[in-house]
């Protein structure tokens, strides 16, 4: 080998400068995402867009034998796997987290890398950061915030004639069976207590989650006030929820519209009201009320539906 010929690792950092690197990314994501946590910022864009684009750049700045790509992977997945322990954060969470985290970070670092390659100026990344480092401001404040409330209507007729109906919608729910899947990830109902008999009467209804996913069991009641009650249906407002629910969205009313189609069966209506309390809304807007649907949808079939 010549003294002009330079082995392959030459240009190679030893390993453990690129450790050091990943460390004090990790470090400094850490330490932004306890500011948020400080200020009331963690359900906002500010932590699911903004702390996977602060550690792409980060890493990004890794030696360019390292891709930005490959480096922001590894990082945001070892960051993951930390806020399990380090910020108790539920594996749930983490979940539906994820697929955010991953989506922003090759977004922010998939431009970085194709200017390193052609060596061009990162016109293009920076863009596209910039663009990111907008879209993260979503929840931080009034101006930055898209509407929260939203509202699912589902309709469905049961084979029992609308007296019936009635009937069972003044009796405890049934809440056995098996629940769509998408459900199963979420806090379940286990019990309920009250019947909704008559204007002002409150159902308490007992809801389970487990954190991660088979431990750290966690109980919360959903308070349902009744505030009308005749022929055509019923209403509720929700008046206090600590369940783990309560994490992702706060219910505000449910409401049940009686329909007689003929005299075997009704159409039973039923409306779900919610406000929104992760950002950002394009992602978790959709998931939510998918999920809220669902649950509309087993309402009518364990509650007004007929009893076998």
């Amino acid at each position: 080998m010549t003294d002009q010929q330079e082995s392959p690792s030459a240009n190679k950092p030893p390993l453990r400068w690129g450790f050091f690197s990943v460390v004090l990314a990790l470090g400094i994501t850490a330490a932004v995402g306890e500011v948020l946590i400080r200020h009331d910022l963690s359900d906002s864009a500010a932590l699911y867009i903004g702390i996977p684009l602060i550690l792409a750049l980060l890493l990004s700045l890794m030696p360019k034998s390292t891709s930005a790509l490959g480096a922001t992977m590894k990082g945001i997945t070892i960051a993951l796997l930390l806020s399990a322990i380090v910020f108790n954060e539920g594996y749930i969470c983490i979940l539906f987290a994820a697929p955010l985290f991953y989506a922003i970070g090759a977004l922010a670092a998939i431009p970085i890398d194709l200017a390193r390659k052609h060596k061009k100026r990162p016109i293009q990344a920076g863009i596209v950061a910039t663009i990111l480092a907008l879209m993260s401001l979503e929840g931080t404040t009034d101006v930055t915030t898209f509407p929260r409330d939203n509202e699912v209507t589902v309709s469905k007729i049961v084979a029992s004639p609308v007296d019936a109906v009635r009937e069972q919608l003044a009796e405890p729910p049934r809440l056995e069976g098996t629940k769509p899947f998408f459900l199963r990830i979420f806090p379940y109902p286990v019990a309920t207590s009250g019947l909704p008999l008559k204007v002002g009467d409150e159902v308490k209804t007992d809801f389970v989650a487990y954190k991660h996913i088979w431990w750290t069991r966690i109980e919360g009641v959903l308070v349902l006030k009744v505030t009308a009650l005749g022929p055509d249906g019923i209403k509720f407002v929700a008046t206090s929820d600590d369940s783990y629910l309560s994490h992702y969205l706060a219910w505000q009313r449910s409401e049940v519209a009686l329909q007689p189609i003929d005299a075997t069966h009704t159409k039973v209506t039923w409306t779900l009201a919610y406000r929104r309390i992760l950002d950002p809304s394009w992602y978790f807007g959709p998931m939510q009320r998918y999920a809220v649907r669902l649950a509309a949808e087993e309402l009518i079939d364990h509650v007004a539906g007929p009893r076998i």
